[in-house]
This record gives C-alpha cells, sequence and structure tokens, in this order.
C-alpha cells in the first residue's frame, strides 16, 4: 500500500504542478469570475478542487512517460564520463563499432555485474544509492516536461487566447526561471550519477582484477 502511495504521489506531482499553473493563469485572466465563483459556490470549488487532484495523476503519469520517451530515451549520453575514471577499461571487441546506445548498454552491464558480485551488504549499499540518485534524476526530468507543458500552455493562453497582460508577462518570466533552475539541478545530477558509475566501476573492477 505505501509503494503504491508513493507511486500515486511521484506521478501526481508533475501533473498537479501542470494543473496549478493553468488555474493560477485562468485565476489571472478571470480574477473577478473566480472570486465570484469562489464566495458563491464554496461546495463546488471543492469539488472541483477533487477532480482536478484526481485528474493530476494520470496526466502526471502521461508526463513522466512523454519524459521518458522524448528526453530519457532519446539523450545524448557523454560516456566518457564514466569510461575515463576507470584504469584499463575491459572494452568488447567490436567496441568501436558499437554505436552510444550500445556502448550504454554495455556500460549498464558492466555497472550490473560488477554490483552483483560484491557482498550482500555492500550490494544494497550500491543499490539502494544508484536507485536514490536515479530517482532524483527522474523526478526532476519529469518536472521539466511539466515546466515545458506549462509555459506552452501559458504562451498559448496569453497570446492566442488575447489574455496578455503584465501580470501574466510575469508569470511566464517566473515559469522560464523556474524552468532553468530544475534543468540546472537536472544537467548536474545526470553528470554526477555518470561519475558515480565511473568511479565506482573503477574500484570494483580493479579491486577483483
Amino acid at each position: 500500500m505505501l509503494y503504491q502511495s508513493d507511486k500515486i504521489i511521484r506521478w501526481g506531482i508533475p501533473g498537479w504542478i501542470l494543473l496549478s499553473w493553468f488555474l493560477l493563469i485562468y485565476t489571472i485572466t478571470h480574477q473577478e469570475e473566480v472570486w465570484s465563483f469562489v464566495t458563491n459556490e464554496a461546495f463546488k470549488s471543492l469539488g472541483i478542487t477533487a477532480v482536478l487532484a484526481s485528474v493530476g495523476v494520470p496526466i502526471g503519469y502521461i508526463i513522466h512517460e512523454v519524459y521518458f520517451a522524448l528526453f530519457w530515451t532519446k539523450r545524448n549520453i557523454n560516456l566518457r564520463n564514466i569510461t575515463n575514471k576507470i584504469d584499463d577499461f575491459p572494452k568488447p571487441h567490436n567496441w568501436e563499432s558499437m554505436n552510444d546506445k550500445e556502448k550504454f548498454y554495455y556500460l549498464e552491464f558492466l555497472w550490473d555485474k560488477n554490483i552483483n558480485e560484491q557482498h550482500e551488504l555492500v550490494l544494497n549499499s550500491i543499490k539502494e544509492r544508484y536507485r536514490d540518485r536515479l530517482t532524483l534524476i527522474h523526478s526532476l526530468g519529469t518536472l521539466l516536461s511539466s515546466m515545458v507543458c506549462t509555459i506552452i500552455g501559458t504562451i498559448i493562453w496569453s497570446f492566442f487566447g488575447l489574455q496578455f497582460t503584465f501580470l501574466t508577462l510575469i508569470l511566464l518570466i517566473i515559469q522560464c526561471g523556474i524552468f532553468w533552475m530544475i534543468w540546472t539541478n537536472y544537467i548536474y545530477h545526470s553528470n554526477n550519477l555518470l561519475h558515480y558509475q565511473g568511479y565506482y566501476l573503477n574500484e570494483m573492477i580493479n579491486k577483483s582484477d
């Protein structure tokens, strides 16, 4: 049950963030209508909030899948952040003819193989650290995808919906600033994970030799 709750929250966050931004921009551009509705239709507003909270989970899940399809599987990985850390890197005979994806798959195999050869306590420790770092990266990635959708939605709403005001401009600037901060963190932690794998692989391979 705890596992399922964790999944729901993880998938829901990007969806809730997206809906919150859209709700905020609607409030900014329709202040009188929103205030009148909240004041006179309190129970309905609570019902709408509950519906949005429920809808946010599947929307967040879709954003999660879009992130994996467009950002994670298509990204260019600097494999030298791993291989340059390993003394006498055990390249397969066809390494030079392999493309970047194939090289990455080989490194993943090498990573799993060497981890599974460790003592159980070390094995569990490495796996937990790796999982935590990877989860953080994917969380930042889904937030990035959510912010991209938010910025695009704000631009469409403001310019094509003829709702462009000084407040919507400020909101758009804030959104771009948040996107930049999340992107900076995403790049940092992604590179950090590659370096972590490289240093640990070097230690495990050389210890086993």
